[in-house]
């Protein structure tokens, strides 16, 4: 016979001519040999196993007169160029506290703060790292509405603008929450914003400095004054009046003014114990307003404005101007790790060195890098002489100076510095160079070199830096100081620290797809991956501060909180839950926690614990998380671990959102998560999803899933808390790299965009055309399947009429000018949101078309 049409319900088997003799339990009708669909009953299917099988579960369901898919961005926040100007602050800017503040203090504070300059357009971005409550318009609730407030989301970044009212920007200076803006002429605009206040308010007036400055510095820590300078004149602006002193220049003994190239202030002390320091071709030239001398010449207290040479020491502390191998200094960057106990202020020195007879062949860039210390040597001109050394200072007044320390060339000897910065790196501390390198022969094809010690190991090998837009990309650093603390890419993305956190300059907006996505109080949450430097299997790696958590608000992905916690794995089915953790050996502390809207205990993290692993278990990554609702009414939650599965039971606390905290309490508290299925030993789990109950089993199971192993599939079945059956579901030997599920009917899908029904493992589409694949991810929508390849975002489309169905592709725009495309992508189903991420950070949310 051709077809199995009919069966002998008395026999307990049958044989199939067409397949060969198999013996079949009739209980399982579905179980028939087949080569193709010929061979099944109508309406049935030939499986990839070669029985025939009933899809009509698993079909999909029609989705052909769906709304039309629409594409938004909303992330980054800024346009896909370099800002003009740009700058951010050290000191973090405090707002009197209300019954709307986060974080129950009596103030609450943002940091960082960085402001840009954008043709006409000023804008400030502001980081609560705490988190701050507002009320549903954005407002902070005052007086009255206290009683009854009871809290609104929590805000983690704002952002305003401002208009120069068509004047030219020259330059740009954070201080706290003020924001100046240097124009032509010698005007100046200063701004000021208000929290949960739209807009920045302020005014801009014209001839402000006598001269027609170029350029504003400030001094980090320090709210007494900002200088402005052109090439030839300076004068100070006090921050706490507006008032400007006297339009100076640079003259030393008397001589004739002097032009220079570069000026900075420094705070060594307090209010008026500033340090300025000129650079121009003829070397370093420092006064200082406490009235100091630089130079042990027994004279007087000094008038202020008195300006002194200061000596430029060679690393090897020789003092030859006549032979010297170093240019005139070119730039000064300073960092100082003013937020721990001990300070470690560092200042360095671009100039360059010419090799050959004489100094007359190729130009070389180097660093070279002085710290302070108290002691600098006796005589004062001996082997390092001070760099600046004052001599005449007020009783109490710690002394300072610079000794050399090292001489770094950071970029090839073919390339020459366009930029470079330096910073304080962590755990250590320990002293980096980051210099974006251009070659010498007129490319335009920037390198970016890091030196991950610049005490010890200044010639090193420039290091492989993670390839994300952070690295890759054309910059814009913070001038507007020497610290460097902000950082802008033609691609959008804003960076910015409250100090200069080695290499990382933490992102304000999303900077490349987040690993995980978990849905919180005030949105969408996303994690990345930690930056690693150097071999990351080797004993010596040097890891770079993680930019882990950024948070979803009216201006797309900014801000952090709770950044000491690591999200490592979301849930599928809870999308407010997710696993935090701690992989050091020292720590290795791994817990599923739920985001509330308010801190449940005394620790004030709006975090709660619901389960933690079993001891037995050897928690490592990769994680993936499920959670689902049996039959029964009990709150099974699943977390892979590697090649584990573990489970248990929450109801108790998935019942009662008042219950638990996050304290050590509530973690011994919790369930813990157990082992129950190892479908293949040895092999990650990559991909997880839960299945709801079948309300017409019986006995009703305890939970359902499918999950993905080295690109094979298995059905997990639980009967009960522990008895936990995993079996494969043969696809013929394709490679299935997720699972997703509408309902009950789950989805297998391939790298070439082949998807299967399961558990019927049926065929219900197509691979997708060649110029699509390979798939990067799956994501379900509603009733509908999507899928990120290579060639683009595609929506499966079916009108019902036939079983298979049709790959259509998603228009995505804008897409990001860095030419990346799809690579790295990557899709996300969270809360019935759809969301694409994109190599560079940029997120859209997919709607319609399910």
């Amino acid at each position: 016979m051709t077809r199995a049409r009919s069966w002998l319900l008395a026999a307990a088997a049958v044989c199939l001519v067409s397949g060969g003799c198999v013996c079949l339990d009739l209980t399982q009708p579905r179980r028939y040999r087949c080569a193709d669909d010929t061979q099944c009953a109508a309406g049935w299917r030939c499986g990839t196993d070669h029985f025939c099988v009933d899809p009509s579960g698993d079909a999909l369901q029609p989705n052909a007169a769906a709304p039309q898919v629409t594409v938004a961005q909303f992330t980054p926040a800024d346009s896909p160029s370099l800002p003009d100007l740009l700058a951010s602050t050290r000191e973090r800017a405090e707002f009197p506290s209300s019954c709307a503040d986060a974080g129950h203090g009596s103030k609450w504070s943002a940091e960082p703060i960085v402001a840009q300059v954008r043709g006409d357009t000023v804008s400030v971005t502001a980081v609560f790292r705490s988190g701050r409550e507002s009320l549903p318009d954005g407002g902070l609730p005052t007086g009255p509405d206290c009683a009854s407030f009871t809290g609104a989301p929590p805000v983690y970044q704002e952002r305003w603008e401002g208009s120069l009212g068509g004047r030219r920007a020259l330059d740009v200076a954070q201080i706290a929450g003020a924001t100046y803006v240097l124009t032509e002429s010698g005007g100046l605009c200063t701004f000021s914003f208000a929290p949960g206040t739209p807009g920045l308010t302020g005014s801009c007036k014209n001839g402000v400095f006598s001269f027609s400055p170029t350029r504003l510095r400030t001094s980090p820590n320090d709210d007494a004054y900002m200088l402005a300078h052109s090439s030839s004149t300076y004068a100070l602006y006090s921050l706490g009046d507006g008032g400007v002193g006297q339009a100076s220049q640079v003259a030393i003994f008397g001589g004739r003014p002097m032009s220079f190239t570069e000026m900075t202030i420094q705070d060594v002390g307090g209010r008026d114990y500033e340090l300025l320091t000129a650079v121009n071709d003829a070397g370093l030239f420092v006064t200082s307003l406490a009235r100091h001398r630089f130079e042990p010449d027994g004279g007087g207290t000094p008038a202020i404005g008195f300006w002194e040479p200061v000596q430029t020491n060679e690393v090897a502390c020789q003092r030859d101007p006549a032979s010297s191998e170093y240019g005139a200094p070119l730039g000064i960057r300073y960092v100082d790790d003013y937020s721990n106990l001990t300070a470690n202020p560092v200042m360095g020195l671009h100039v360059t060195q010419r090799s050959g007879f004489g100094g007359g062949g190729l130009a070389e860039d180097h660093v070279l890098v002085y710290r302070a210390t108290n002691d600098a040597g006796f005589p004062y001109y001996g082997s390092c002489v001070p760099l600046p050394a004052p001599s005449s200072n007020p009783p109490g007044f710690p002394f300072f100076y610079w000794q050399s320390l090292a001489d770094c060339a950071p970029c090839e000897a073919d390339h020459h510095m366009r930029d470079w910065r330096l910073a304080w790196q962590f755990p250590g501390p320990t002293l980096v160079i980051e210099a974006r390198c251009l070659p010498n022969d007129g490319g335009t094809v920037e390198t970016v070199n890091a030196v991950q010690d610049a005490i010890n190991e200044c010639r090193s090998e420039p290091l492989t830096l993670p390839d994300i837009a952070r690295f890759t990309r054309p910059s814009r650093w913070d001038r507007a100081d020497g610290y460097a603390n902000a950082y802008a890419n033609d691609l959008g993305h804003l960076f910015g620290s409250a100090f200069t956190e080695g290499l990382t300059l933490p992102a304000l907006t999303l900077d490349r797809p987040p690993d995980v996505l978990v849905q919180t109080a005030s949105g969408l949450l996303g994690a990345t991956a930690e930056e690693l430097i150097g071999d990351p299997f080797g004993s010596q790696q040097a890891v770079l501060i993680p930019r882990e958590v950024f948070r979803q608000s009216r201006h797309g992905f900014g801000g952090s909180g709770n950044d000491q916690l690591n999200f490592l794995s979301g849930v599928a089915g809870q999308p407010t839950w997710g696993l935090v953790g701690d992989p050091d050996p020292d720590e290795e502390l791994f817990i599923v926690v739920e985001n509330t809207t308010r801190p449940l205990t005394g620790e004030f993290i709006p975090l709660r614990i619901l389960a933690h692993f079993n001891a037995a278990v050897s928690v490592q990554p990769p994680f993936l998380g499920a959670a689902t609702r049996s039959a029964l009414g009990r709150e099974v939650l699943m977390f892979a671990s590697n090649d584990v599965l573990t489970a248990v039971d929450v109801t108790a606390l998935a019942d009662d959102p008042n219950a638990g905290g996050f304290d050590e309490a509530a973690y011994f508290a919790s369930p813990e998560l157990e082992v129950r299925a190892v479908p293949l030993p040895r092999t990650p789990i990559t991909s997880l999803v839960p299945i709801p109950p079948d309300p017409a089993a019986a006995p009703p199971l305890f939970a359902e899933a499918f999950l993905v192993q080295g690109g094979r599939v298995f059905q997990v079945t639980a009967f009960n808390h522990t008895y936990w059956k995993a079996e494969e579901l043969d696809l013929g030997g394709a490679e299935v790299i997720a699972v997703v599920a509408d309902g009950r009917r789950g989805r297998a899908g391939t790298k070439e965009g082949r998807v299967y029904a399961l558990p019927s493992r049926v065929p219900v589409s197509e691979a997708l055309p060649g110029s699509g694949t390979p798939v990067l991810g799956y994501a379900q929508a509603g009733a509908t399947t999507f899928a990120v390849a290579s060639g683009g975002v595609f929506r499966l489309r079916t009108d019902g009429s036939s079983p298979l169905g049709t790959w259509e592709a998603v228009a995505v725009t804008p897409m990001p000018p860095d030419g990346r495309g799809y690579q790295s992508a990557r899709l996300f189903s969270i809360a019935d949101e759809l969301l694409l991420f994109l190599h560079a950070g940029w997120g859209y949310r997919i709607s319609g078309g399910r």
